[in-house]
């Protein structure tokens, strides 16, 4: 068994949410991934009606660790062959995302590659100049807010009000957009942060193992994302 284990890959997924395949070190720093392992916490706040509980009623999983991607990651440098992100970077400032992908490199192995999915900007881009032109189309003002809730520049159409209401949405601030990228955008951003050889790749198209049980197709198929992987040196 332990020789098996050596033998399997490494594999780190990072902003995991609801999927945690066991193939995968998942990580996920979220309040109600944080919440999901402190059951009895979970319950009282749902009682006293301190945090929504529609999101309280999210089965989260519990084989997740818990982390901030935007601070040091708790692994040892080079322990991973590879590490997978799906719709995380679009939530760091970009000064911020080069740092995580930095980050990232120093928990990955010389030689390990490391994959990017984001919101596809050229394709919401493309939705709106279709929608905005077309004869018989979307009102032009509907179009506009499609736009805006595709970009998710903010979480929330109204600022939050009342103390424990803005405790929770400082806490899940890091929901909404911070900037956006195109695949050639994201190929640089990666390349500027030390990755060589990026490459926008199809959905699933991947040499990363397992890679079938963590990329979505709601996030990656029409238009939903854009994938670059890269390696690291």
């Amino acid at each position: 068994m332990a020789s098996e284990q050596m033998l399997r890959p490494r594999l780190l997924h990072l902003g995991c949410g609801l999927t945690a395949p066991d193939e995968w070190l998942n990580v996920d720093g979220s309040w109600n991934a944080w919440l999901a392992q402190r059951p009895r916490l979970k319950r009282t706040l749902t009682r006293m009606r301190l945090v929504p509980k529609s999101q309280m009623d999210i089965p989260w999983p519990t084989n997740v660790t818990i982390a901030d991607v935007r601070r040091k990651l708790p692994f040892p440098e080079g322990v991973f062959d590879a590490a997978y992100a799906s719709h995380l970077l679009e939530h760091l400032y970009r000064d911020a995302a080069i740092r995580f992908l930095v980050e990232v490199q120093r928990v990955v192995r010389s030689g390990g590659l490391v994959r990017l999915l984001v919101p596809d900007l050229a394709a919401i881009v493309r939705e709106y100049r279709g929608e905005a032109t077309m004869e018989g189309g979307l009102h032009q003002d509907d179009s506009a807010r499609r736009l805006c809730e595709r970009l998710l520049m903010r979480a929330e159409s109204s600022p939050h009000r009342g103390l424990f209401r803005s405790i929770y949405a400082a806490k899940t601030d890091f929901h909404s957009h911070k900037w956006m990228y195109d695949g050639a955008s994201l190929a640089r951003l990666m390349t500027e942060a030390g990755l060589h050889d990026c490459q926008i790749m199809s959905y699933r198209e991947s040499k990363i193992p397992h890679i079938d049980v963590v990329e979505m197709p709601g996030r990656f198929l029409n238009g939903a994302g854009v994938a670059v992987e890269g390696r690291r040196i």
